[in-house]
C-alpha cells in the first residue's frame, strides 16, 4: 500500500483531478507516473508508443469541465456538444479568443474565463474532427 498523495516512486505529490494519478490504465504496474518517474521494478519496452501523460496540462481541466457544466445549466443535454456542426465550435473558439485578446478576461454570460472556453471549443473541434468523425 502506498500513500495515495504521493508517487510511490520519488514522492512528488500527484495531481491528476479524481483520477488515481500514479498510475496509468488503473495498473500500479504500469511504469508510467505522472511525475515522470518509473518504478525501479517495471520496465516495459514501449519507447516511441507510450503517450506521455504527464505532459498534460491536468490543472486546467476543472476550469474547461466548467463551460460544459455551463452548458448543461443553460439546458444542453450531456454529449449532445458531438452533434453541433464543427464550424460552430470554430466561431465560438474564435470569439472567445479575440475578447481574450482584446483584454477581457471574463466572458459576460457565464462570468467564465474566455480562455476556458477556447479550450473546450479546442477540444470539441478536435473531436469533431477526427477523419470519420462526420
Amino acid at each position: 500500500m502506498f500513500d495515495k498523495d504521493l508517487c510511490p516512486s520519488c514522492g512528488h505529490p500527484k495531481h491528476v483531478g479524481a483520477v488515481c494519478c500514479a498510475v496509468v490504465n488503473d495498473q500500479h504496474d504500469s511504469g508510467l507516473y505522472t511525475c515522470g518517474c518509473t518504478p525501479e521494478k517495471a520496465i516495459k519496452a514501449d519507447d516511441g508508443k507510450a503517450s506521455r501523460w504527464d505532459l498534460f496540462a491536468w490543472d486546467a481541466v476543472p476550469e474547461v469541465l466548467e463551460v460544459y457544466r455551463y452548458g448543461l445549466k443553460k439546458g444542453y443535454e450531456e454529449h449532445s456538444w458531438r452533434k453541433v456542426e464543427p464550424k460552430r465550435y470554430a466561431d465560438a473558439l474564435m470569439r472567445h479568443m479575440t475578447a481574450a485578446l482584446r483584454g477581457e478576461e471574463r466572458d459576460p454570460e457565464s462570468g467564465l474565463r474566455h480562455i476556458a472556453h477556447v479550450a473546450w471549443n479546442a477540444l470539441a473541434l478536435v473531436v469533431l474532427r477526427r477523419p470519420g468523425a462526420g
